[in-house]
């Protein structure tokens, strides 16, 4: 599950996708690093990066396959659905 708000999506980022009417976290990420490490280990991974400062967030758990993969959002959680393509390509189209 991804927890909505927590991802860190740049001010300029969030204000060009509203205005091209696209869900920012559906573009392509350039740079981005996504780590799936156990509970147990993501605060010190957290704390190591933003030491060396390199800007790190725990977005999410991993949850049973069966839950499937979801967005939570004020405690409440729904389907990701994955885009076919990123938002920008489509809209160049």
């Amino acid at each position: 599950a991804v927890w909505t708000g927590k991802s860190p999506v740049p001010a300029e980022s969030r204000r060009s996708a509203r205005v091209l009417g696209v869900d920012p976290l559906s573009l392509l990420a350039s740079g981005a690093l996504l780590i799936v490490a156990e509970r147990e280990s993501a605060p010190g991974i957290v704390t190591a990066l933003r030491r060396r400062r390199i800007a790190a967030e725990i977005i999410g758990e991993v949850r049973k396959a069966k839950d499937g993969i979801t967005m939570v959002e004020k405690g409440r959680a729904r389907p990701i659905i994955l885009p076919a393509r990123d938002e920008i390509a489509r809209l160049l189209e």
